[in-house]
């Protein structure tokens, strides 16, 4: 499988950090983006001491993977971890069903595994990488302390808007 279908092709990634807005409350404002992943995850640099963090959406977790960039694209010829972090078996059951990516679109769950959501082709749907992590970011903040199991209220999540940004209206 070619890699640059595991990845979101995005120019100049590290400048990108406001994809990751509703998610400055877990990774706070030192880290930037390296690489999004087709599953809508991100890889971050942090800018203090140039150390790679993964920020898993859907675990809501984020973790130290490697200890700069080039540690990361080592661990990525691994096919164990890039298994693990790209998930590219998932990648290719998706595409072999029709979905595609386009620019900027990620692989996302319908129903977020937090809510419930299972782990299933028909529970993915495509979806705008910066919508993607704005609704991911949101539902993980406001469920981060609430334990396992526990029945869920009330979630207050905004759609963002789609509006270019270069666009001033």
């Amino acid at each position: 499988m070619p890699a640059d279908i595991l990845y979101v092709a995005i120019e100049n990634p590290g400048e990108r950090s406001d994809l990751l807005e509703d998610w400055t409350w877990l990774v706070g404002a030192d880290l930037q983006p390296v690489k999004f992943t087709a599953c809508g995850d991100v890889f971050l640099r942090d800018r203090r001491d140039g150390a790679i963090h993964f920020l898993d959406v859907n675990g809501a977790h984020l973790s130290r993977v490697a200890e700069t960039v080039q540690g990361l694209e080592d661990k990525l010829a691994d096919p164990a971890f890039a298994g693990d972090y790209l998930a590219p078996s998932m990648v290719d059951t998706l595409r072999k069903h029709g979905k595609l990516l386009k620019a900027q679109q990620v692989y996302s769950y319908r129903v977020p595994l937090a809510l419930g959501g299972e782990v299933a082709v028909a529970n993915v749907d495509v979806s705008d990488l910066a919508v993607h992590l704005s609704i991911t970011g949101q539902i993980a903040r406001q469920l981060k302390d609430v334990p396992d199991g526990a029945p869920i209220g009330k979630l207050d999540v905004r759609i963002p808007s789609r509006k270019p940004w270069w666009k001033f209206w």
